[in-house]
């Protein structure tokens, strides 16, 4: 196939808007469908190398996985390696042991179905997950699995019928999204099913070039163009996605394709060198991104300008590893087949025992000292345990209630609102002075501005700023008053260092 330099400009297009999303920056809260112009991309060159190999009679199921691997496979081993002992220095125990199934996820191609059990793509706890972001390499690989077979099996007898395979099977994939948008929204976002329809409106673009030489067009690809920046830039977090609404920047992505030319605005803007060699690295740049952002976050350090050097930093180490491993990996004069087998076997084998090693040991509690491993035992689960018995212990306790109620003060998040339910339901609850301080739920126990700054993310400090902080006047009046003063927050998401800091801001 003709080399197209609008295309590698079009998936710097994709992946700029990714890594500003995922950076917490505002104005690009539909960056993250940077992701869906990828696909849309996918699916034309891979249609286009595969039709073209099987017409010219040269194509082999055995070549076109062995491209796969050299495209995909060196980088993204890499990135795993480099990331696994920065995220043993910064991550939890429960956090750790989940990074280790997610390696095991990512070398068997199935991490976009372990993400999908682990919740929703876009909280909180998902966005400190290192290797969230390749679930969209797991769509694409399992796509390579199916996707060659239909094209073997179709293209020889007729291309009229193969196309209209892709649009029947891009319809039938489409009309899923919009349904599973309404009843099952992590399904939806994540598995190949409501994703395969993306894909084939790049196989159809492909096709139809195939068969004809369209003329460049600049008011289409204009549009395409503006359909994406109308999607970026209004598009959020609650836009049911993917749905009817992905439309708008997969059609627009397949009109820059179809019309966008080095003779017009779009194709010139496109083919600019900057962002051509951007293009050209942007794999390696997406690959590099999400571990940098997650980490940064798990360590408490997630404040903006943390965040923009991260992405300079993805963006550097980005660029590396294409000149450096992607290139010479994908020129078969420079490193043989054997070669290329036996050392994606060993990144493989060490990649396996790594993972074996965290699930084995549970996220190395033992790192820990005695005093601080109960807490950092604590996953969203046990969390959870440990407070319901907590309360329970709390209830059943003799206490002197006699004489003067006791003035209790309860402060904290919605756990702090159970903890108070616990309370007036205890058998000493008339011998209790209940009064209470609660903050947004997500925000944590102790709010100040530093807190927020260092623990929560850019999106999250935004909306716990509006809350009540520890700062409040009537807050430390009834907390000199107070006769017993109790702590409920969702402690699992503070670092034990956190916590002991928090707890001494209440220290008479």
């Amino acid at each position: 196939m003709d080399y197209r330099k609008e295309i590698d400009g079009l998936r710097a297009v994709a992946v700029l808007p990714v890594l500003l999303f995922h950076a917490g920056l505002q104005g690009f809260d539909g960056g993250f469908l940077g992701v869906d112009v990828f696909f849309v991309i996918s699916g034309y060159l891979i249609t286009t190398i595969i039709v073209n190999d099987i017409e010219a009679g040269r194509y082999s199921i055995a070549r076109f996985y062995e491209r796969r691997a050299r495209r995909i496979l060196p980088a993204l081993f890499l990135v795993v390696l480099v990331t696994t002992p920065l995220a043993f220095t910064v991550l939890l125990p429960s956090q750790l042991l989940d990074f280790g199934f997610s390696i095991l996820s990512v070398v068997s191609f199935v991490s976009n179905i372990f993400f999908w059990k682990q919740g929703g793509y876009f909280t909180e706890d998902l966005e400190k997950a290192p290797l969230l972001h390749t679930w969209s390499l797991a769509v694409e690989e399992q796509y390579y699995i199916l996707f060659p077979i239909l094209a073997v099996l179709l293209v020889p007898r007729s291309r009229g019928l193969f196309l209209a395979s892709l649009i029947a099977v891009g319809s039938i994939s489409l009309m899923l999204a919009e349904y599973m948008s309404r009843v099952s929204i992590y399904a939806n976002y994540y598995l190949l099913p409501t994703r395969a329809w993306e894909l084939m409106i790049g196989a159809v673009c492909s096709m139809v070039l195939i068969r004809k030489q369209l003329l460049p067009n600049p008011w289409l690809s204009a549009i395409g163009a503006g359909m994406l920046v109308y999607a970026f830039v209004t598009f959020g977090r609650q836009t049911p996605f993917p749905s009817l609404y992905g439309l708008i920047p997969t059609v627009g992505t397949a009109l820059i394709i179809l019309f966008s030319a080095p003779s017009n605005l779009v194709g010139r803007l496109l083919g600019l060198r900057p962002v051509v060699i951007v293009g050209l690295a942007s794999y390696s740049i997406y690959l590099w991104h999400q571990p940098l952002l997650a980490l940064a976050r798990a360590a408490d350090i997630d404040s903006m300008p943390v965040m923009l050097g991260c992405l300079v930093a993805s963006v550097a180490a980005g660029w590396g590893s294409w000149k450096y491993l992607e290139a010479p990996f994908r020129d078969a004069r420079r490193m043989s087949l054997r070669a290329l087998t036996t050392t994606l076997g060993v990144m493989f084998l060490v990649l396996l025992v790594v993972a074996a090693g965290i699930v084995h040991q549970k996220g190395f509690l033992g790192r820990y000292s005695e005093d601080d491993r109960w807490l950092a035992s604590l996953d969203t689960t046990t969390s959870g345990q440990y407070v319901m018995a907590r309360f329970t212990e709390l209830q059943n306790r003799d206490w002197d209630v006699s004489g003067e109620r006791l003035r209790t003060l309860v402060i904290g998040d919605s756990f702090a609102q159970d903890f108070t339910n616990v309370l007036g339901e205890s058998r000493w609850a008339d011998n209790l002075d209940v009064s209470t301080f609660y903050v947004r739920p997500g925000c944590g126990n102790l709010i100040t501005e530093e807190d927020l700054s260092r623990y929560r993310s850019e999106i999250l400090h935004r909306q716990c700023q509006s809350e009540r902080r520890y700062d409040d006047p009537s807050l430390l009046r009834r907390l000199a008053e107070a006769d017993r003063v109790f702590l409920a927050s969702y402690w699992s998401d503070w670092e034990v260092e956190r916590l002991a800091e928090s707890l001494e801001k209440l220290r008479p």
